[in-house]
C-alpha cells in the first residue's frame, strides 16, 4: 500500500519500526522527521548515490540498515557505515560487493552481517574485528578458503557458507564455541574435519549436496549422519 509523505509525517500516532524508502523524494527536516521513531530501515538507492551516507546524520541510530540498489547493484560500501555505531543487523545481500571498508570494524554492536550474493572471493579481515557477531552469512558467493580472521569472532551462533567454492575448514574448535548451525551446502568438501564433534554447542552441520565420500568420514561423524531437518549432520 502506497501512503504519501506527507500522511506518514504528521500521523498522531505513527510508531514505524521498519521503513522501506524506494526513490523517496523526502529530503532535509521532512526525512529526519520521518525516521525518527524508527529502529530498521531500508535503503534503496542508485551506486551514484552511495555518498549519500555520509550526509544522512538522522540514520546513524538505526539498529538495522538494509541496503539494496533501485537501478544497479551496489559496488562498493561507504567508509561512512563505520558512523552507525547503534547497528545491530547489516543486510548487504544481492548486490556486487567484493570488498568491505575497514570502518566496518567500528561497528561494536552489530550481531548479523549478510553478504550473501555477492562477488567476494577472499573474506575480509575486518569480520573477524566485530565483537558482537552472532549471524554471518556469506553464501553465494565465490570463496575457496575461510581467512584465520574468522576465528577472531568468538559469539558465531549461525555461520551460512552455502554455495561457494569451499574444499576445507580451518581449525576452529575453541574459537567457534558457540556456534550452533553451520551450513556447508553446494560447496566441493570431499570430507569434514573430526573436530566439528569437540564444538559443545554445535546443533546441526548442513552438508548436502557436495562431493562427500561417506566412507572418508570417521566413524564418529558417521554416527550422527541423519536424514530430517533436525539431523545433527546431513550429507
Amino acid at each position: 500500500m502506497e501512503v504519501p509523505l506527507s500522511q506518514l509525517l504528521y500521523a498522531p500516532d505513527a510508531r514505524l519500526r521498519e521503513l522501506g524508502l524506494l526513490q523517496a523524494q523526502a529530503q532535509g527536516a521532512d526525512l529526519e522527521a520521518l525516521l525518527a521513531p524508527c529502529r530498521a530501515l531500508a535503503v534503496y538507492m542508485g551506486l551514484e548515490q552511495a555518498p549519500l551516507l555520509t550526509q544522512w546524520q538522522h540514520l546513524m541510530e538505526h539498529e538495522v540498515l538494509y541496503i539494496r540498489s533501485n537501478k544497479r547493484w551496489l559496488t562498493h560500501l561507504p567508509s561512512a557505515i563505520g558512523y552507525f555505531s547503534h547497528l545491530e543487523r547489516l543486510e548487504l545481500s544481492y548486490n556486487q560487493l567484493s570488498s568491505l571498508p575497514t570502518a566496518l570494524g567500528r561497528l561494536r554492536r552489530l550481531r548479523g552481517l549478510h553478504l550473501s550474493f555477492n562477488q567476494f572471493e577472499t573474506l575480509p579481515d575486518v569480520i573477524g574485528s566485530l565483537p558482537s557477531l552472532h549471524h554471518f552469512s556469506v553464501g553465494g558467493n565465490k570463496i575457496k578458503a575461510l581467512p584465520e580472521s574468522l576465528m577472531w569472532a568468538p559469539r558465531l551462533q549461525s555461520l551460512h557458507l552455502t554455495q561457494n567454492q569451499l574444499q576445507d575448514l580451518p581449525y576452529a574448535p575453541k574459537a567457534w564455541a558457540e556456534l550452533e548451525e553451520l551450513d556447508l551446502r553446494l560447496n566441493q568438501f570431499q570430507t569434514l574435519p573430526d573436530w566439528l564433534l569437540d564444538l559443545p554447542k554445535l546443533q546441526k552441520v548442513n552438508a548436502l549436496f557436495n562431493p562427500i565420500h561417506v566412507n572418508r568420514l570417521s566413524p564418529a561423524l558417521r554416527a550422527r549422519i541423519g536424514d530430517g531437518p533436525n539431523a545433527w549432520l546431513r550429507v
